[in-house]
Formats: structure tokens, C-alpha cells, sequence
């Protein structure tokens, strides 16, 4: 992840979810405390400032791509655009009143990058018709679900980075976003 895929990622971010209300909030590019709240790697979201703060170095890392060898634990460039995404969706629930610290807060989360995802895929025969200048394909989709799975992801979890037990409950979350948008993600998940 350089400056250029981060950029892209943040103005995706802030036009899909523009229409919530809710104040884009400030992105910065290393990891920052927030309070005494320990921060969470590679992303952390911090209520108090509406920031969310970046470990490039382990970004970097999750965007690798997936190793034959098993020598890495790199998922693909899509799987650390979701850690950011997981974040800003947290910023979303803060502006709208709810709970950032409970399981519901996770599937909400998860929930949120799925429709996040969903309106950035560029369909081969025209299907659908992408948000912004982020683009991704079906196999993106793939990336962001197997780091979902991963034992230290944020896509499906609070702001204290405790993810949701339940691996299948997660990859339900996320598709429920995907194939439904945004509209079901507090409806279903608490709000």
C-alpha cells in the first residue's frame, strides 16, 4: 500500500459514504493512541478524534500477495484496503449514535465494508456500474473474505479490535453488504 492506493482508498471511502451524514474521518500514516484506549494494528480508529491512524509497514505486508509456499501472510492489496475500510466504518456508527464496542458493532462493520466492496466492483459485462475511481474485480471480493477469516483482521471487528467468534457469521455480515448495500447493515446487525 503506497500514498497513490491509499488516496484512492480514502476518496472511495468518503464517496460511498457520503450520504450518511456522517464527517469523513481524518486519515493519518502512522499508529496514534487514542486516550488510553491501546491502539489496534494495521488500523486503529480513535471515537475522540474521529481519526484513524495507519501502520503502513503492516499494511504493506497484508496487501502481499498470497504465497504457493505459505511463506507469507500477505492476502492481496484488497484484503489491507478493507483494514482501512473496517476502520472508517466505525466513524460511520460513531456518527450515528451507535455502540462501537459489542459484537453487533463487528457484523455492522463487516457489513459496511461488504456494501463498501460491492459498489466498487467492475463487472465484465457491465452489470454494474462502480462508485468512484477505485475499481476492483470478483477476485478482489476473495481477498477481502480470506483476511476477514484471518485470526488478527478488523473487517469484523469493534473498535478494541475484538472480531466476531464466528467465522461464518462474519462472511455472512460482509455478504450481506455485497449483495444488499448499505441499507441492512444497522437494521440487521443492532441498529
Amino acid at each position: 500500500m503506497d500514498q497513490k492506493s491509499l488516496n484512492a482508498v480514502e476518496q472511495s471511502l468518503h464517496t460511498v459514504f457520503r450520504d450518511t451524514g456522517a464527517e469523513p474521518p481524518k486519515i493519518v500514516t502512522e499508529l496514534k493512541p487514542c486516550g488510553r484506549e491501546q491502539a489496534t494494528s494495521p488500523a486503529s480508529y480513535c471515537p475522540s478524534t474521529n481519526t484513524i491512524s495507519l501502520d503502513i509497514p503492516a499494511l504493506q505486508k497484508i496487501a502481499q500477495p498470497p504465497s504457493k509456499s505459505g511463506d507469507t501472510s500477505g492476502y492481496g492489496d484488497f484484503a489491507a484496503y478493507a483494514q482501512v475500510a473496517s476502520r472508517y466504518a466505525l466513524s460511520v456508527q460513531k456518527a450515528a449514535g451507535l455502540p462501537l464496542d459489542d459484537e453487533a458493532a463487528g457484523l455492522r462493520t463487516a457489513c459496511m465494508v461488504g456494501s463498501w466492496s460491492g459498489l466498487l466492483v467492475e463487472d465484465p459485462i457491465g452489470q454494474r456500474n462502480p462508485v468512484g475511481n477505485l475499481r476492483i474485480v470478483p477476485d478482489d471480493i476473495d481477498e477481502g473474505v480470506s483476511a476477514l477469516l484471518g485470526a488478527d483482521s478488523l473487517i469484523a471487528a469493534n473498535v478494541r479490535g475484538d472480531q466476531v467468534p464466528v467465522g461464518f457469521a462474519r462472511v455472512e455480515a460482509f455478504r450481506v453488504g455485497v449483495q444488499q448495500g448499505f441499507a441492512p447493515c444497522s437494521t440487521k446487525y443492532g441498529g
